[in-house]
């Protein structure tokens, strides 16, 4: 007499297209915040290569005058104008010669790239960088725990 009719697809066919829906969802998340990661590696590469550049001009200064300069204009370095984001500042912090370049990505994401020079006996400088408030997955490899000082080529 009646006849149930079912309107839509069967139950077990709706469950599995929810499932690879979420399944989908969840690769394009990681795979969203994998890319966002690398976005920020990459940032901090070019920041860390253009503190190179500031402290190779501060290593020169050093070795034609036998003492640190004052500032980075006094060392002969000229920033790009305007600096490249996510660079905030590029400056010497002190008299120790200490270059630290200031990231902003966002309010909530900001930090330093520090690069320390470290004199040896023969009067070669090495570099050791480092970052007091970013994540080691956003820092260069040379600014990860563990890495060795550098020479930097002029």
């Amino acid at each position: 007499m009646f006849e149930a009719r079912h309107a839509g697809p069967p139950l077990p066919a709706l469950f599995d297209a929810l499932l690879v829906g979420g399944v989908i969802a969840f690769f394009a998340a990681a795979a969203l915040s994998a890319w966002r990661d690398h976005l920020m590696r990459a940032e901090a590469d070019a920041a860390f290569a253009e503190a190179r550049r500031a402290a190779a001009s501060v290593e020169r200064h050093y070795i034609e005058r036998g003492r640190l300069p004052a500032s980075l204009a006094r060392a002969g370095y000229e920033p790009p104008s305007p600096l490249p984001p996510p660079i905030e500042t590029l400056r010497l912090l002190d008299s120790r010669g200490i270059v630290a370049v200031e990231l902003k990505w966002s309010e909530a994401l900001h930090g330093s790239i520090e690069l320390a020079p470290v004199r040896g006996p023969d009067r070669v400088i090495r570099w050791r960088c480092a970052s007091p408030d970013l994540a080691s997955r956003y820092l260069p490899l040379a600014c990860r725990p563990g890495a060795a000082a550098q020479s930097i080529p002029s």
